[in-house]
């Protein structure tokens, strides 16, 4: 836990639970904006990996397993969401299955299969 204190307009204090260190001021803004950066590109990532998610379902193009750890952990988009609600977009469209391509057609078949197969062998 960190905390910034000014005593004076040449130094600032960062106490820390442990101990206190006196640091001059130009280090507590390089700090700051370093800070301040890295949680615009945490943002600015999140931003990204939506866009590309959006662009792929709209496109109806596969799920992009190469960057699963980061979907899935980060947005919490799983395959099996990601097909149903391409699925659900293509039959609001009122287009038919044959509408996506080969692949992509394949893989939503086998990921949603594969997610309800389970519960049939439950019966």
């Amino acid at each position: 836990m960190c905390c910034l204190t000014e005593y004076s307009h040449n130094y600032c204090a960062i106490s820390f639970i442990t101990a206190v260190e006196w640091v001059p001021p130009t280090l507590i803004v390089i700090l700051y904006c370093i800070c301040q950066t890295v949680k615009q590109i945490l943002k600015d990532e999140r931003k990204y990996y939506e866009d590309l998610l959006k662009y792929s379902r709209e496109h109806l193009m596969l799920y992009p397993y190469h960057l699963s750890d980061v979907v899935v952990k980060g947005l919490r988009i799983t395959p099996f969401s990601y097909y149903t609600s391409m699925m659900a977009e293509i039959m609001t469209q009122e287009k038919s299955y044959d509408s996506l391509p080969n692949f992509t057609a394949a893989d939503c078949t086998f990921t949603v299969n594969d997610y309800i197969q389970p519960f049939g062998v439950q019966r």
